[in-house]
């Protein structure tokens, strides 16, 4: 049986109210999938790989990622489907958040799909970070970028 869900959107609004620090034993990489340009009106998956390394025990994970303006979350691709794949949290303007409460396995990977608007041209990036919630706080993982080219 899963928390229930007032109590898991309560405990995961009150991590995310903690300060946090960089720490470079976290890690995050980011790639588009098999370097897929995208075209404009369809959707392009990007791939996250997250990891920490440390003694620490982690209470939960929350990976956030910051989309091109006018990029909105689609889905998670069906072939990629497991029961590992961390539910949206929240979608905010360009900014998505991804959590876990019960951790996976690290490192651990997944992909999701984004809808990419009509009038999207050139390089867009896409940027993210991973929190990690251990007992005496919150550490972060350097931001890292990628970015996608449209297709020619």
């Amino acid at each position: 049986m899963g928390f229930p869900k007032l109590l898991y959107s309560t405990l995961l609004l009150t991590l995310l109210l903690l300060p946090g620090c960089v720490d470079d034993q976290l890690s995050i990489v980011m790639a588009a999938v098999a370097g897929t340009p995208y075209t404009p009106g369809e959707t392009v998956d990007i791939q996250i790989t997250f990891n920490y390394v440390g003694p620490d025990t982690i209470l939960a994970i929350e990976v956030v990622q910051s989309l091109p303006d006018c990029w909105t979350f689609e889905e998670y691709p069906p072939q990629i489907l497991t029961n590992m794949l961390p539910p949206l949290m929240e979608e905010v303007g360009n900014t998505l958040s991804f959590g876990y409460i019960a951790n996976p396995p690290l490192p651990a990977t997944f992909v999701y799909r984004v809808n990419v608007p009509e009038n999207a041209s050139g390089t867009q990036e896409f940027q993210g970070y991973t929190r990690f919630y251990f007992e005496n706080g919150v550490t972060l993982s350097p931001v890292t970028t990628v970015t996608v080219q449209q297709v020619n």
